[in-house]
């Protein structure tokens, strides 16, 4: 009798059943802290409000232009509404793109909720670049840990509806030069105040500029990284996995969902990459991912290996490899690949699994590499890449890849004890059916 059988799992579930049972040992028992914020927090607007986004809450300052929910205006097109900010220019009251939550959906204890980033959408109606982040601090009148601010993410003049995505752990925030800053951690336990704003520098109070900012879909995240952490693209999208972000490129034939191609047949959805070959945008197979899901402090997480399913299409064997690198502007320790794993010519569905601890890995010969260990404490981007040689880039190549089932699973030492743990209660259970006394189940 099998370990998963033992313990009541099919046979086609037993790859997963052993690492759920490792998660769960891994991961405990949630919080009984009560918070106010809580992952999953959505603010889409569709309420017809502003749903308690405000502009002088607190200093008894009321905007010429304040905060309004604009109809119809939203990435979704017709039907879908969205926050518009306005800001006059010059000085005094309206004169910036700022907008406050200070209501419970937004405020309280982010590290017990376990929120690690907020993610939004935003389209700037500004014929000029926005600089975009976020700002947070104690309620009034609380010494907290001061104020503290995310890094900018700039959005292109007249930019169309895109996706923003800010972390939010203490390691992530800066001190603003306009306002005190003692202790982010302190701060991230007792939020008061959740800011979006348009500030080019490193400032909380943003910077004044005639025009129009649309906002929507204020989504709160979970905590980066963690064990059991799977994308199996159920939901019909690519989860956050793309190319190009980070630089502006969008390849002819980006990733997308491809409905019921997956390894368990009808009904199983995949994540297919398409490479077309030559030189430029979409010339590979490569797919990253920057959300917070899959960045994050790998090492402090428990996460040792990452297992995927792969599907070669192409008429020629494929070398794949994941690679992982610091967040843009972090020092960290430069970009590191795991070995490739060759896959066969029109290979049917296969399993791979990449050891990522830190004498794993190895430094490619088109990126700086410099520390392992400091890259895996603060991972920013994942990819996924098709690469002969030990490259991060990887190679130019004409067909198609499908993935499926990408899951961050424990460090081995982490596995085996869990293992063995699980092992000793199913030979006991057998034991006691031997002796008839209780079955197995």
């Amino acid at each position: 009798m099998d370990l998963a059988a033992c313990l009541g799992f099919g046979r086609r579930s037993s790859r997963w059943s052993a690492r759920l049972f490792v998660a769960l040992a891994l991961v405990g028992l949630p919080s009984s802290v009560a918070t106010a914020i809580v992952v999953g927090q959505l603010d889409d607007f569709q309420d017809g409000t502003t749903q308690g986004w405000v502009v002088g809450t607190g200093f008894g300052v009321i905007p010429p232009v304040p905060p309004a929910n604009a109809m119809g205006v939203g990435p979704a097109g017709l039907g879908d509404d969205a926050l518009r900010l306005t800001g006059i220019g010059g000085l005094g009251a309206g004169s910036k793109l700022v907008v406050d939550h200070l209501g419970a959906a937004w405020t309280g204890d982010y590290t017990a909720a376990g929120v690690g980033a907020i993610r939004l959408n935003v389209n700037n109606l500004v014929a000029s670049p926005l600089t975009i982040r976020l700002a947070l601090e104690p309620p009034s009148g609380v010494a907290g840990g001061g104020t503290w601010i995310t890094p900018g993410e700039v959005v292109p003049a007249l930019s169309g509806w895109t996706t923003l995505e800010f972390r939010i752990q203490a390691g992530d925030l800066i001190a603003p030069i306009d306002d005190v800053a003692s202790d982010a951690a302190a701060t991230l336990a007792n939020v008061g105040r959740l800011r979006i704003l348009h500030a080019a520098g490193n400032t909380f109070r943003g910077d004044p500029i005639a025009g129009q900012l649309d906002i929507d879909n204020v989504e709160a995240l979970p905590r980066p990284i963690t064990v059991g952490q799977l994308d199996d693209f159920q939901d019909g999208t690519t989860q956050g996995w793309a190319v190009g972000t980070g630089f502006g490129v969008v390849p002819p034939v980006p990733p997308a969902n491809a409905m019921g191609v997956g390894p368990a047949g009808l009904g199983d959805d995949a994540l297919r990459l398409t490479g077309i070959g030559g030189v430029g945008p979409g010339s590979k197979l490569v797919v990253d991912n920057l959300d917070a899901a899959w960045t994050g402090d790998y090492t402090a997480a428990g996460v040792g290996a990452i297992v995927i399913d792969v599907n070669n299409l192409v008429a020629a064997p494929l070398t794949i490899r994941l690679a992982l690198e610091p967040p843009p502007g972090g020092a960290g320790g430069g970009t590191w690949i795991t070995p490739g794993s060759v896959v066969p010519v029109l290979s049917g569905w296969t399993t791979l699994e990449f050891g990522i601890e830190a004498g794993d890995l190895i430094a490619p010969v088109d990126a700086v590499a410099t520390d392992a260990a400091a890259t895996l404490a603060d991972v920013g981007r994942l990819r996924i890449l098709h690469a002969a040689g030990d490259t991060f880039r990887g190679d130019s190549i004409m067909g198609q890849l499908d993935i499926d089932n990408i899951e961050a699973v424990p460090e081995p030492s982490a596995a085996l004890a869990a293992f063995a743990s699980l092992a000793t209660l199913c030979a006991l259970r057998v034991v006691r059916l031997a002796r008839g006394t209780r079955r197995c189940s």
